[in-house]
This record gives C-alpha cells, sequence and structure tokens, in this order.
C-alpha cells in the first residue's frame, strides 16, 4: 500500500500472489474525491501469466462516482 504521510489516504495498492513464474498482479491508483471526501479508485491494472508464455493485462478505468443512501422509518401502532 501506498499511503500519503500528510494525510493517510491511500494512493495506490498492489496485490502479488504466485510465484516468480507464475505471478499475479493487481494494482489499483485511488485518486481524492472533494465531492464525496473520500478517496475512489481510479485505476485498476491487472496481469496475469499464460501457460504459454507471456501474459494477460487488463486496465479498468472508473469515474462518475455518486453516494447512494438508504432511509428508513418504522412506526409501530399501539393496540
Amino acid at each position: 500500500m501506498w499511503i500519503e504521510e500528510d494525510t493517510g489516504r491511500v494512493v495506490k495498492t498492489e496485490l502479488q500472489v504466485g510465484g516468480t513464474m507464475s505471478m499475479i498482479r493487481v494494482t489499483t491508483q485511488f485518486v481524492f474525491d472533494d465531492e464525496l471526501g473520500i478517496s475512489v479508485p481510479a485505476v485498476m491494472e491487472d496481469m496475469y501469466p499464460r501457460t504459454s508464455g507471456g501474459e494477460f493485462r487488463g486496465k479498468a478505468t472508473y469515474g462518475k462516482f455518486r453516494r447512494f443512501e438508504v432511509k428508513t422509518e418504522e412506526t409501530i401502532e399501539k393496540p
């Protein structure tokens, strides 16, 4: 994990699984969203080795984050 020293915000995470020849890696970069007031994932990149040699790579980008809210109300009627 990469964390901003001044704020404690997560900037980047990386997960590595496997050995040298079969390493799977997933890296996520975060940005601070001023409207939500939290860090959100911006880019996730992953890499998977192929058994026939080479590797498979993927990249996902994220945006348009929204806050979802749920409101519930309960009324108990007296007998």
